[in-house]
């Protein structure tokens, strides 16, 4: 199969086993089977003999498919098309031999024992317990995704257990079939069974830093596992070592009020300490969006999660001063932090333990959430993370920094003081057990008395309530930036003829997203967009008003043009020939949607993978250079964020000069 017709279709690829059972999902569109490229060393007598077993599986599974149509919407189908991929990656990672053979006929029994127990009218039969690799099928780009479980042998669904959720560590060459061997602890099973917990531990796209599409998974996964088994909500814990360290800090600073602690084991917190850069040194809009994800930036959110540190003292991967740093800052604060450096031991040193730590163990059975705290301090800088516990921020003023609030209930329950910068309303729902009457509630308001107001379910409002109906606001469902584009379901168009330039251009982008998110993009022309894609998906555009029609229909609807071989931000004006632009928006011809567009040269050729989408904010004009500021990405020429309105704010929007 062609480059070009790996992304023609959703879920379509090189690989080698998927081919054919993705097939099953799109039989009426008549996709078929591509056979693979050799393997250096592979006899064809080998080949032949590993072929007729996957035209054997693949065609089981499209017995099922046709037999059951529900199959097709299942876990279990997703777990069979997880098998057949790692029978793919198998195949092509290892030399031909005994190890190679043995590892694909493994995966391949598996979904066969799975698909003959449909077959024969049966749920097939599944380990429940220990070790269990599960997936599902990821809503935005319809590939499969795994995740592992511990289950103790105790479990038994007749009380609740506790969650703890562990997020690995990176690996360049982490894939579907190798990331439990590469990154899964033994230890971890003992502390699963010693603290009553199911483990969870989320592939979440292999190395994301835990972030964007990465910790989406985390969370859905949680959801997942919450409504698969019984778990106390107050008593999940979120863990994770070396990335997964970072992105402990990350997702418990975004979502602090769903966990009873946070433990951080060799994981970064602080992105200045990591890259060695003063702050002041990247434009504003490189520093939110660094911000969002550092814990030395979310601080006021950890004050009611417990957290523990660990890290070994000669770490050579991540210095042990990011565990010193982020342990003195929140120390500092009166946080409840708890760090232990362990002396003599480098940065693998979980991987390499038998027994639990005694001070780790302590601290995980006794932890239990705080679900209604009287104080809360809250930093978002985006509205997809705008709730902690019983205030919701509704709207920011300046999409350029963070938007920060506190809320302190008085003893008696009879006032509440509530402070805030960069924010232009806020909902409140009120613990009941700690509000005396909400009727008479003094409220004052950054030092004012507020009058508030209640919404439709009763939940107090203070300042603007949002917009009318049919406004184009900024939501937590539509706020950017560009990487939200490729959050909810999504497909890629190009403009011009297969082959042409935008073609090819779009071509590296598709493969830019399999080779960060390990799912495979639907790309189509332009022309193959109907009214009824547009409803169900996020639209992702590559090139220009000439070749790509529909950016030309949406183009009088956004606050960025391109008209006449010129970019048009506000007053200013960029020659197209020579920069690109990335400009996300809700989608003016689907509400509820949101549309992207790239056009001109490739972004983040200088990126590595995992880090393709970290500096691109809700617009960006860019050179086809590399950025001299430490952050890998294009030099920027214009670059901002739009404001709640989606529209240019001054506040937000950073210039440099142009590369000459």
């Amino acid at each position: 199969m062609s480059r070009a017709g790996r992304f023609a279709c959703p879920g379509g690829s090189l690989l080698w086993a998927l081919v054919l059972v993705v097939a099953t999902r799109a039989l009426a569109q008549g996709l078929t089977s591509a056979v693979p490229q050799r393997h250096a060393g592979d006899a064809s007598t080998e080949r032949s003999a590993l072929d007729q077993r996957l035209q054997k599986t693949a065609g089981l599974v499209a017995q099922a498919a046709a037999r059951d149509a529900q199959f097709l919407h299942s876990d279990l189908y997703a777990l069979v098309l997880l098998k057949l991929e790692q029978a793919r990656l198998a195949y092509e990672t290892y030399w031909p031999g005994a190890y190679r053979d043995g590892r694909v006929g493994t995966y391949l029994d598996e979904a066969e024992h799975m698909v003959q127990a449909i077959l024969g009218g049966a749920n097939p039969v599944l380990q429940t317990r220990g070790r269990i690799e599960r997936a599902y099928l990821a809503s935005n780009d319809g590939s499969t995704q795994p995740y592992l479980l511990y289950v103790p042998e105790s479990y038994d669904g007749l009380k609740d257990y506790g969650l703890l959720v562990y997020l690995h560590g990176y690996s360049p060459n982490l894939n579907k079939e190798n990331w439990v061997r590469y990154m899964y602890a033994d230890v971890l099973d003992q502390y699963a069974e010693q603290t009553d917990s199911i483990l969870l531990m989320p592939f979440a796209r292999s190395n994301t830093d835990f972030q964007g599409v990465g910790e989406d998974d985390v969370m859905l996964m949680i959801n997942r596992v919450m409504r698969d088994y019984r778990i106390a909500p107050d008593r999940v814990v979120l863990s994770g070592y070396s990335m997964g360290g970072m992105g402990a800090w990350t997702i418990g600073g975004h979502y602090p009020d769903r966990f009873a602690g946070l433990m951080a084991m060799s994981g970064r917190g602080d992105f200045y300490l990591w890259k060695g850069l003063k702050r002041e040194g990247l434009p504003g809009f490189k520093r939110k969006l660094a911000e969002q994800e550092f814990g030395a930036n979310l601080l006021p959110n950890y004050l009611h999660l417990p957290l523990f540190l660990v890290h070994g003292n000669q770490d050579w991967g991540i210095p042990v001063e990011q565990s010193r740093r982020m342990h003195d800052l929140l120390k500092a604060l009166g946080m409840d932090v708890r760090y232990v450096e362990l002396e003599g031991e480098d940065h693998f040193f979980f991987y390499q333990q038998t027994q639990c730590l005694p001070d780790l163990l302590e601290w995980l059975r006794a932890r239990k959430r705080v679900s209604s705290p009287r104080r809360i301090a809250f930093r978002t800088y985006s509205l997809k993370y705008n709730c902690a516990y019983w205030v919701e921020i509704l709207g920011i003023d300046d999409w350029g920094r963070a938007a920060e609030v506190t809320c302190d209930l008085s003893e008696d329950g009879g006032a509440l003081a509530v402070n805030s910068d960069n924010v232009t309303g806020l909902r409140l729902a009120l613990p009941r057990e700690l509000v005396k009457d909400p009727a008479v509630l003094r409220i004052t308001w950054n030092g004012r008395p507020a009058p508030a107001s209640s919404d439709k379910a009763g939940l107090l409002m203070l300042g603007n309530r949002g917009p009318g109906e049919g406004a184009v606001v900024k939501t937590p469902a539509l706020c950017g930036p560009i990487r939200e584009a490729f959050a909810g379901p999504f497909v890629m168009a190009y403009g011009g003829k297969a082959g042409g330039l935008t073609h090819e251009r779009a071509l590296r982008a598709a493969a830019d997203w399999e080779e960060f998110a390990k799912g495979v993009p639907r790309l189509i022309p332009a022309s193959e967009v109907t009214d009824e894609l547009m409803a169900g998906c996020n639209l992702i555009l590559f090139g220009s008003p000439e070749d790509n029609p529909l950016i030309g229909k949406l183009m009088p609807h956004l606050p960025v043009k391109i008209e006449g071989g010129f970019y048009q931000v506000g007053t200013r004006r960029y020659d197209a020939g020579r920069f690109g632009l990335w400009v996300i928006h809700p989608n003016p011809l689907a509400p509820g949607r949101y549309v992207a567009i790239n056009s001109g040269p490739a972004w983040g050729r200088e990126l590595a993978e995992n880090h393709k989408y970290d500096f691109i904010p809700d617009f960006i004009v860019y050179a086809d250079e590399k950025s001299e500021d430490g952050t890998e990405c294009n030099k920027y020429v214009c670059a901002g964020f739009f404001d709640q309105r989606w529209q240019l704010s001054k506040k937000s929007t950073w210039y440099s000069e142009q590369p000459r």
